[in-house]
């Protein structure tokens, strides 16, 4: 019994880690939008394989890879006045829900024009931040480990 009470008050004096939303403590945005330009990305060369069910997924585990964003402190580097929060809504509330209805309704041209709509936003955004070369490709590019026949 001694070792499970001497196990037990390590854990409460020792957590696992500190709280996600903790500066400095667990993936920061960074982290974050790789997953994010990752989906993006998937989403994209998924619809342009005509395999819309994959897109619409990722487009969805976009929308949750976002969420997750939103709840770590913005970059310290990022210039005063620039909203990273503002931004991100705007992102969550135009842009991907015309992705989303492309993907749903399986239409090739709706999901390009919205796939570049989206392209844009994202440089906007990365410009604003500080970042301009942080360029999204209008095509979508990347390595998969998926197979992205329907």
């Amino acid at each position: 019994m001694p070792t499970k009470a001497w196990l037990l008050a390590a854990l409460a004096l020792f957590p696992f880690g500190p709280a996600p939303s903790t500066p400095g403590a667990g993936p920061g945005w960074g982290s974050h939008m790789m997953e994010v330009g990752y989906r993006f990305a998937l989403a994209g060369r998924a619809a342009e394989s005509q395999n819309f069910p994959l897109a619409d997924y990722e487009v969805d585990e976009l929308g949750e890879s976002f969420e997750q964003v939103r709840v770590v402190p913005p970059p310290e580097d990022i210039p005063k006045g620039v909203k990273l929060d503002g931004l991100l809504d705007a992102y969550l509330r135009q842009t991907l829900p015309p992705l989303r209805k492309a993907a749903q309704k399986a239409d090739a041209r709706a999901f390009r024009a919205a796939y570049a709509s989206a392209v844009g936003q994202c440089n906007g955004c990365h410009k604003a931040a500080g970042k301009p070369f942080l360029k999204v490709p209008a095509v979508p590019q990347g390595a998969t480990f998926l197979d992205l026949k329907p």
